[in-house]
């Protein structure tokens, strides 16, 4: 998928990543808990700091890693669009900082830990930091000590000077993220000599969306953002992945942003339904390598089955990916039978003894998790309107068609969806008579159409509260026609008023 990203960026050929590889987590070997847990009243002489001793020191207050767990699915290896711009404005020094935004499950973090594995095996990653709120990686006190860690081991004349800034204020660690960033980042990069790095680091900051507090997260990008503009010689290529959130898209889309920051939106379009048709065959292909001795079918997947995969994922790499895991179970070591029992469960909604859209189902959970109480009822009308009556328009429901049958103020409606704008496209109070809301992925509506999935969250919650606003449009309706007919039929109708 970014052969042409990589090759653009850093010359040379590209590497092939594997769909299924899981590497561990980059710790030092033989760290257990911090050497100053529980110190005080200590006074250090003359201190010197090794990379073990740094490394403790660091990640017993980070938790940093370099990627999210082994279910993310890495991309196929294939030239896109979004990768070409992307490497062609970091190669050209056109932006030193880039946001790379997206629908859910679209293949951002497959696209950023394949990004950072090449830049590794280049020696050009600088640090790599992936937010996970289900994981427990979501602290922003996390983030700046876990850039400098790797920073530190991959930077020798770095690693020197963060050591000796360490060791003369451990306190550092403890202080404001913007207090940290300056110290621990811009500071050691003031010093050092530039002449001996080749070329720039890559930073990279992804599922932003995902870090603790909507403030913190602009907090981060305005961060990012000053010291490209302010401090253009440091040599630091910064890539940030995220949902496209709305606080996200108003700080990126300020004046200031749009000139030092370059923009790319990850669509699930025609070369995405190619890559995840490409990652679905790979993986196809090494589970029968795999499962041979239990596979008679050939060839396996046949043509019709592996059409229907591809289209049910429809681009979406987190569908895909739930179902080559589905396939290849080990409890079950039945890749034919799974993949029938996959495909009935989306054509006929079977009942299965095990969710086989697991992962997919967990992200939208999360998703919609984040919606206020107060707001979920509220959308859930909204998604339920548009869904389930629109024939009650005669056409598809503008947004201000759904707000007058829901008796909405536009700006409640709006703010109601905030949360959901990596599941859907939602148009602003001012576009509401001009645009329909859109669904990234018909997989989001299918999984709240089903209450075993969905829960809490299925439309059938909101179905008493929806129809009763519809009857109550049917009878205002209704009770203007009569008041219309009335006086149009009236026998003082079109007599002098007095």
């Amino acid at each position: 998928m970014l052969l042409k990203f990589f090759g653009l960026l850093f010359g040379g050929g590209s590497t092939v990543p594997d769909p299924n590889l899981d590497e561990p987590q980059l710790r030092p070997d033989n760290i257990g808990s911090s050497y100053f847990s529980g110190a005080q009243n200590f006074v250090i002489n003359r201190p010197r700091m090794g990379v073990r001793n740094l490394a403790a020191f660091l990640l017993n207050r980070s938790h940093g890693r370099l990627q999210r767990p082994g279910s993310t699915p890495k991309v196929p290896s294939q030239d896109t669009p979004v990768g070409a711009r992307t490497a062609s404005h970091l190669a050209q020094n056109k932006c030193k900082m880039k946001w790379l935004h997206g629908p859910a499950g679209v293949g951002k973090s497959a696209v950023a830990q394949t990004f950072a594995e090449d830049c590794r095996t280049k020696s050009c990653l600088g640090g790599a930091f992936f937010f996970s709120r289900l994981g427990g990686f979501d602290k922003p006190l996390q983030v700046i000590p876990t850039l400098a860690y790797q920073l530190a081991v991959n930077l020798p004349g770095y690693k020197a000077i963060l050591g000796q800034l360490l060791a003369d204020d451990p306190a550092v660690l403890q202080k404001a993220m913007h207090i940290q960033f300056r110290r621990l980042i811009i500071e050691p990069f003031s010093v050092m000599s530039f002449n001996a790095l080749q070329q720039p680091y890559v930073m990279i900051l992804d599922g932003l969306d995902e870090c603790e507090g909507e403030s913190v997260q602009c907090e981060i990008i305005e961060m990012i953002s000053e010291v490209t503009r302010l401090r253009s010689d440091l040599p630091l290529l910064w890539l940030i992945c995220s949902r496209p959130e709305s606080h996200l898209n108003m700080t990126f889309s300020r004046a200031d942003f749009m000139i030092s920051c370059g923009q790319e939106e990850l669509l699930i379009d025609r070369e995405t339904r190619e890559d995840v048709g490409q990652y679905l065959r790979d993986g196809f292909q090494k589970i029968r390598v795999k499962y041979r001795d239990v596979i008679a079918s050939e060839p396996w997947p046949d043509g019709p089955s592996m059409s229907r995969v591809q289209q049910i994922a429809s681009g979406l790499f987190v569908l895909a990916s739930s179902a080559l895991e589905y396939v290849q179970d080990p409890e079950y070591a039945n890749p034919e039978g799974q993949l029938r029992s996959l495909l009935s469960f989306f054509e006929r909604g079977s009942h299965l003894t095990r969710n086989p859209l697991t992962s997919l189902d967990l992200l939208y959970t999360h998703i919609l998790s984040a919606v206020p109480g107060h707001a979920l009822p509220i959308a859930l009308q909204i998604i339920c309107v548009y869904d389930r009556f629109p024939y009650s328009f005669g056409r598809a429901p503008m947004m201000k068609d759904i707000c007058d049958n829901l008796r909405l103020d536009e700006n409640a409606a709006y703010s109601s969806l905030r949360k959901l704008h990596s599941v859907m496209r939602i148009p602003t109070p001012g576009k509401f008579e001009l645009e329909r809301l859109e669904f990234h992925h018909l997989s989001f509506l299918d999984f709240l159409q089903n209450p075993i999935r969905s829960g809490k969250f299925c439309l059938s919650q909101v179905y008493p509260e929806v129809v009763e606003h519809l009857l109550f449009c049917c009878a205002d309706i209704l009770t203007r026609d009569v008041a219309d007919m009335n006086k149009a039929t009236s026998p003082l109708r079109g007599l002098p008023q007095r």
